[in-house]
């Protein structure tokens, strides 16, 4: 019966949002699978997306889809490459992007920064629960971002990262390192539509609060994993700031971000 829904492609691109990839289309073509946009759908499948349908047909029932994608494992091949990269990173170098970045030298150490000389860029290791290594994620000195190749999109998680703890889930390193700074134990998605999966493996059990990026995308990727994690899980926006880092750069506090968490719960439990 799976095969009545079939994955988009490059020749045959998902109706809703135009991308190749992720979306499933009914065989008829009257109805789609979309996980990026909600606008005009149905109903939301679970681990899918959202369902939109284009008319009245007979479309196969949305529980009979396709399997998710096996988690990624560990690379051993790119974990030595980050060996290397955290020796080239000096300590002239971090308090460097300390320093441009407003962020403490600490933070970025717990996050296993690197530096590759021959990139000119600086790396963050992206894995997933119980130290399995995915990749690495450059930034170069003017915020250029780009993987090291054969990488796979995990989280960034600080090298101390205690699960019976409440998390503070944001997108990016340097946005996780703005949440260390305050104290919170906290951990960054490669983007805001990424790592779903992993992050539920990784706070399974605990409670979490969504810092969204202040854009669309961000907004809407933060209501995806909320969605996932289920009630356990908040989600709050950094005032006018348009991230995480922008706002603790503008003086936010650990108390105000503590306010807004529980302002959040107390909204969601009403």
């Amino acid at each position: 019966m799976e095969s009545e829904w079939i994955r988009v492609s490059k020749s045959k691109p998902c109706p809703v949002c135009k991308k190749t990839d992720w979306c499933l289309v009914s065989v008829s073509g009257n109805a789609a699978i979309c996980p990026r946009a909600e606008a005009g759908s149905v109903a939301y499948i679970e681990g899918s997306g959202w369902l939109h349908r284009f008319g009245d047909d007979d479309a196969p029932k949305p529980r009979l889809r396709v399997a998710p994608k096996p988690l990624p494992e560990h690379n051993q091949v790119l974990h030595e490459i980050h060996a290397k990269l955290r020796r080239q990173a000096t300590p002239d170098l971090v308090k460097c992007l300390s320093s441009d970045l407003g962020l403490s030298v600490k933070s970025l150490n717990l996050l296993e920064i690197g530096y590759s000389t021959t990139k000119d860029a600086y790396s963050f290791p992206m894995s997933r629960h119980r130290n399995r290594f995915l990749g690495i994620r450059y930034r170069t000195r003017d915020g250029s971002k780009f993987a090291q190749k054969g990488s796979k999109q995990g989280l960034f998680i600080p090298s101390s990262f205690p699960r019976t703890r409440a998390c503070v889930i944001c997108e990016g390193p340097t946005d996780t390192a703005a949440m260390l700074d305050l104290g919170f134990n906290a951990i960054g998605r490669a983007s805001c539509n990424s790592g779903d999966r992993l992050v539920k493996e990784l706070t399974d059990g605990i409670p979490c609060a969504i810092v969204a990026d202040n854009d669309g995308p961000g907004q809407y990727g933060a209501e995806k994993l909320r969605y996932k994690l289920g009630r356990s899980c908040v989600i709050i926006q950094p005032n006018q700031a348009k991230d995480a880092r922008d706002w603790v750069a503008d003086g936010a506090t650990r108390g105000q971000v503590m306010e807004k968490i529980k302002e959040a719960r107390d909204a969601r439990s009403n």
